[in-house]
């Protein structure tokens, strides 16, 4: 089992127990047509395949996954895959099976995620690191700054905006996990979250995979990926005006959810990440939770805990 993410998706104990037969007995209909012809629906296209009976796109997005757990399979296995979300940008180009090619800074607001079906290869040589960053706005923002003019042909930038999806993921451990399709680089991984109960839930999910998707979680995680901030020493090293920016008083339910955090075997009391677990115990001290637009006022920050995450000592 992995190391327990907390991420706010239905979580299965045991292998889960399908919903309305009918509904059931449609995807599977829909994933044998899908695999017979050979054609890959997202799961979007499910849902408009027969919306009277599915009601929400939940019931099939929830449906689909509790078929492939059932599987025991990956959803790429089914041919259903989830409609393009993440977004990446850097010193990369991407080789895909039809013979076309994707240039990673083609486009300075960033590309949108493939599914891996399509990719056969990636070229990185230059790549010294990869920075997953939780929000889109503050993946558009950095992208639009000077940091980015300077170290463009050195890294990567990903956004899954908020909770990733498998396409996201799977490009992370592709681009991060050395092996003959990447010219077996292995640079370091960098998660830059909001400090707030649902900005740990995120990595932890990169890292440690999600429950919902447990089945997957080998092909999916990133053990060796470091969190690179917001820490709430990030909050006292800057003056009474930057700490203003974007600092808010945690709501009922970011307490409640970082309770329960501190419960899950990754955050718990000799768990995996004792360092998560002081930080989760500062934020419900402090009361407080701070998001990434703190990074807007500071512009180099990102370059500077870049620079000091490379002089920490590891822990081998």
């Amino acid at each position: 089992m992995h190391g327990g993410s907390v991420s706010d998706v239905t979580t299965y104990s045991e292998v889960p127990s399908l919903s309305s037969s009918g509904v059931v007995v449609r995807i599977l209909e829909l994933v044998h047509e899908a695999i017979l012809t050979n054609v890959v629906w997202t799961k979007r296209d499910i849902y408009y395949r027969d919306p009277a009976l599915f009601g929400k796109q939940a019931v099939v997005d929830r449906n689909v996954d509790d078929i492939a757990c059932t599987f025991g399979a990956p959803r790429s296995f089914l041919n259903i895959t989830a409609a393009a979300k993440g977004l990446v940008a850097g010193a990369f180009r991407l080789h895909k099976g039809d013979g076309s090619e994707v240039d990673g800074l083609s486009d300075r607001e960033g590309i949108l995620i493939p599914s891996m079906r399509d990719v056969l290869s990636v070229s990185m040589n230059c790549v010294q690191w990869i920075v997953v960053i939780e929000k889109e706005a503050s993946f558009r923002c950095l992208l639009a700054s000077g940091f980015w003019d300077k170290l463009a042909t050195q890294g990567i930038m990903i956004t899954g905006k908020g909770y990733p999806d498998i396409s996201t993921r799977a490009l992370l451990r592709f681009l991060s996990s050395p092996s003959p399709q990447n010219g077996f680089m292995s640079p370091p991984v960098y998660g830059l979250m909001d400090l707030d109960p649902d900005g740990l839930a995120i990595l932890s999910t990169y890292k440690h995979g999600s429950f919902a998707l447990a089945h997957e979680s080998a092909a999916l995680v990133v053990p060796e990926m470091r969190w690179l901030g917001l820490r709430n020493a990030h909050l006292t090293d800057q003056d009474n005006a930057h700490q203003a920016q974007g600092l808010l008083s945690l709501t009922s339910r970011d307490r409640r959810k970082a309770r329960r955090m501190l419960e899950y075997a990754a955050f718990a009391e000799g768990g995996g990440e004792p360092e998560w677990r002081r930080e989760v115990q500062v934020m419900l001290m402090l009361n407080l939770k701070a998001e990434l637009q703190l990074l807007e006022t500071l512009p180099n920050i990102l370059a500077d805990m870049l620079e000091d995450d490379k002089e920490k000592p590891r822990v081998t």
